[in-house]
C-alpha cells in the first residue's frame, strides 16, 4: 500500500478511533436488541420480481410498514394535507408499480439474498418511533448492512447521536462528505461517488398552543448515505429516519418510469434539500409571531408597574432566552444546510466537467435548484437574524424596565423605611418617658421599702413581747395621761439591732442581685467551702 493509498483510506474510508470507541459505547441505546420482533430494514426495488424474495417479508402497505411510516413523527396528519394538496395540484404522483412493494429485511440473511439479487436504483429506509427513542434495526443488522453495501464506516458518525437519550445532544450533524474516485464524468467506466451527510429540519409535532406557536414545531434529524457507479448503473441509498414527505418524494421519484438517461444522484439530493427546507418559513413565521407577543407585553408595561400589563407577566427573561436559543438552532440549522448545498454544487460541478448538455441534460437545470436553494436559504438566514436582533432589543427593553422596576421598588422600600424610622422615633421618646417615671416610680417605692424596714423590726418586737410600753393612767381628780413602763429599754434594745440587721441584709441582697457584688465576709466563705470541695476529690479524679 503506497502512502497515498493509506492517506486516502484514514480520510475518507476509516473512523475515527475515538469516533468508533464512541459508537460502541452507545450502541446499546441506539439500536434495538436481539430478536426484537420489531427490528429491520425496509426496502423496495424497481424490479418487481424481487417482491419474491420471502413471502414472509412481502408487504403491500401493510400495518408494520404503515406503522413504521407512520411513527417518523408525530405531525402525519398536517403532512399528509400538504401531500394530498400536490397530488392534487399534480406536482407529485403516488407511486405505482415497483415502489408500492415494500420489503422487510428482518436478518442478515435476508439482507444478503436482497443485495445479491437487486439491481439498479436500491434504497434502504432505516425508522424510528420517535425523536428520542432507539433505531428501528439491531447492532448487528445494521453492521451487516455496511458490510454488504461497502458502506464508508464514517457513515456510522451521522448516526452516532440518534437513538435513545434525554436531551438534544448535537444540532450540527458532521460536515458532509464527498469521495469521488477516478475521472471526473458520469459516463466514464471508472467513475465512482460516494456521499454521507446529515440533515436537520423542523416538522409540526401535533402538540402546542396558541399562546406559545413554536411549540407545536419539533426539531428532526436524517442521514443520507449514497453511493454511485455509473459503469452499473447501481446506486446504494441508506435513508436514516426520513420524514413522511421525504418518503413520499422518495417512493414516486422511485415509481417514475425510465428515461433512457444516465441515473444522476444528484436529483435525489436536490429532491431531499427542497423537503428539508420546506418547514423553514413557516417555522420562522411562527416565531415572529411569539416574538410579537413578548414585544406586545413589554410595550404594554411601565417601570412602575402603572401601566395596563404588569411587569410580572412583562416577557419572562427565561421565556425569552428559551426564544432565543430556538432562533438560534434554527440558524445554526439552516447554515449547516447551506454547506451541504454548497458542497452537492461544487461536486455537482466537478463530475461535470467535459460533459455536454446533450449527455446530461438535466444538469443545468440541478445547478439551478441548487443555486435557488441557496438564495432561499441566505434569505432565511436574514429573516433569523432579523427576528434575533428584534429579540434582543425586547429582552434589552425588559431588562431596562426590570433594572427601573427595582429603583422604584428600593424608592418605596426607602420611603417604608422612613416611616418605619419615624414610628421607632416616637416610640423611644415614649419608651424614655416611660423610663423616667419608671425610675422615679422606684425612688419613691425605694423610700417606702427603707421606712418600712425601719418600721417592721420595731413591729416584729411590740408584738413578740406583746407588752405596752407605753400606757394610759388616769389619776384620780385628774385627766388621763401617758405612762412610760420602766421596760421601755427592752423595746429600744431589740428593735434597733433588728432593725440595723434588716437594712443590712437588704442592702447586701440587692447588691448581689443588682450588681453581683459580695461582701468581704461573703467572698471568704465561699472561697472556704471550694477548697473544702477540692479536697476531698481523691487523686485521679477529675474535676
Amino acid at each position: 500500500m503506497s502512502r497515498s493509498q493509506y492517506l486516502r483510506r484514514v480520510l475518507h474510508r476509516d473512523q475515527n478511533p475515538v469516533s468508533a470507541r464512541v459508537f460502541e459505547e452507545q450502541a446499546g441505546s441506539l439500536f434495538l436488541g436481539p430478536d426484537t420482533p420489531d427490528s429491520g430494514i425496509d426496502v423496495y426495488s424497481l424490479d418487481p420480481a424481487l417482491s419474491e424474495i420471502t413471502n414472509s417479508n412481502e408487504y403491500m402497505q401493510d400495518d408494520r410498514v404503515s406503522r413504521s411510516r407512520s411513527i417518523i413523527d408525530d405531525s402525519i396528519e398536517i403532512q399528509d394535507k400538504k401531500v394530498d394538496s400536490l397530488k392534487s395540484q399534480g406536482t407529485l404522483q403516488s407511486p405505482k408499480g415497483p415502489g408500492d412493494t415494500i420489503l422487510s429485511l428482518r436478518t442478515k440473511e435476508d439482507l444478503k439474498q436482497y443485495v445479491a439479487a437487486a439491481k439498479g436504483f436500491q434504497a434502504f429506509f432505516i425508522r424510528q418511533r420517535h425523536s428520542y427513542s432507539p433505531l428501528t434495526i439491531t447492532y448487528e443488522l445494521f453492521e451487516s448492512l455496511l458490510l454488504e453495501k461497502n458502506v464508508s464506516p464514517q457513515f456510522r458518525d451521522y448516526v452516532l447521536y440518534m437513538g435513545e437519550r434525554e436531551r438534544e445532544v448535537e444540532m450540527v450533524p458532521p460536515r458532509l462528505r464527498w469521495t469521488v474516485t477516478t475521472i471526473r464524468s458520469f459516463q466514464e467506466n471508472r467513475s465512482n461517488l460516494e456521499c454521507m451527510y446529515g440533515l436537520r429540519f423542523v416538522e409540526l409535532n401535533g402538540r402546542g398552543n396558541a399562546y406559545q406557536p413554536t411549540s407545536r414545531w419539533s426539531f428532526r434529524q436524517t442521514a443520507i448515505y449514497c453511493s454511485f457507479r455509473s459503469a452499473s448503473e447501481n446506486s446504494t441509498w441508506i435513508f436514516i429516519t426520513p420524514s413522511r414527505l421525504a418518503q413520499q418524494r422518495i417512493d414516486g421519484y422511485a415509481s417514475c418510469r425510465h428515461e433512457g438517461l444516465e441515473f444522476n444522484p444528484f436529483e435525489i439530493h436536490l429532491l431531499l434539500l427542497d423537503t428539508a427546507m420546506a418547514n423553514w418559513r413557516h417555522y420562522l413565521i411562527d416565531l415572529a409571531a411569539e416574538t410579537d407577543q413578548h414585544a406586545a407585553q413589554s410595550l404594554g408595561a411601565s417601570p412602575d408597574d402603572q401601566g395596563p400589563i404588569n411587569m410580572a407577566d412583562c416577557g419572562e427573561r427565561q421565556a425569552l432566552m428559551i426564544l432565543d436559543g430556538k432562533l438560534q438552532n434554527a440558524a445554526i440549522a439552516i447554515k449547516s444546510t447551506i454547506e451541504n448545498v454548497r458542497a452537492h454544487l461544487d461536486c455537482h460541478k466537478l463530475v461535470r466537467e467535459g460533459v455536454s448538455e446533450d449527455k446530461e441534460p438535466v444538469g443545468g437545470f440541478i445547478v439551478s435548484g441548487f443555486m435557488e436553494q441557496l438564495k432561499e436559504l441566505d434569505t432565511l438566514i436574514l429573516r433569523v437574524d432579523a427576528l434575533r436582533a428584534r429579540l434582543q432589543g425586547i429582552t434589552s427593553l425588559v431588562s431596562s424596565f426590570l433594572e427601573l422596576n427595582n429603583g422604584f421598588a428600593l424608592q418605596s422600600l426607602a420611603k417604608d423605611s422612613g416611616r418605619e424610622n419615624e414610628e421607632m422615633r416616637k416610640l423611644s421618646e415614649r419608651m424614655h418617658a416611660l423610663t423616667e417615671k419608671g425610675t422615679q416610680d422606684a425612688a419613691a417605692i425605694k423610700v417606702l421599702t427603707i421606712l418600712t424596714l425601719i418600721y417592721l423590726p420595731a413591729t416584729v418586737v411590740s408584738n413578740f413581747f406583746s407588752t405596752s410600753f407605753v400606757n394610759s393612767q388616769t389619776s384620780p381628780g385628774m385627766s388621763n395621761h401617758v405612762v412610760v413602763s420602766g421596760d421601755w429599754w427592752i423595746f429600744v434594745a431589740a428593735s434597733v439591732p433588728l432593725t440595723l440587721f434588716t437594712l443590712y441584709t437588704w442592702w447586701v441582697w440587692t447588691r448581689i442581685k443588682a450588681y453581683n457584688r459580695y461582701p468581704l465576709w461573703w467572698i471568704g466563705r465561699r472561697g472556704r467551702s471550694a477548697g473544702t470541695s477540692l479536697s476531698t476529690i481523691q487523686p485521679g479524679e477529675k474535676v
